[in-house]
């Protein structure tokens, strides 16, 4: 068993993400986060309107890439689509130790009804 299903988070980890998958924005709020060092740290989450989805710590590569598809105002953000996927080359420090990354569902395959 993995450690991370041992002591599970409730906001999502690339532990919860096995291949990219594809989530609803519903709200982007500000609330507190505990981190590593037990200390209270106010970040950007995002909820989805997925069923049983867990909400998403926004990073700063993550919400200015979201800013530069949907805008600047993370409040216009809700009901746009996004893909989650884990990028392997995300470091932390100087070490690389992986996590998800957002980007925009490509659309060009999906079938075109007759």
């Amino acid at each position: 068993m993995k450690v991370s299903k041992m002591f599970p988070s409730k906001y999502l980890s690339k532990d919860d993400l096995e291949t990219p998958e594809v989530f609803t924005i519903d709200s982007v709020e500000m609330d507190d986060v505990q981190t590593e060092d037990g200390k209270t740290e106010e970040k950007p989450i995002i909820y989805f309107t997925d069923d049983g989805s867990k909400p998403l710590i926004l990073n700063r590569t993550n919400a200015e890439y979201l800013a530069e598809s949907f805008g600047q105002d993370s409040e216009e953000w809700g009901g746009k689509v996004i893909e989650l996927y884990i990028d392997p080359s995300v470091s932390f420090g100087k070490k690389r130790i992986g996590g998800i990354r957002v980007r925009t569902p490509d659309t060009s395959k999906a079938e075109v009804p007759y």
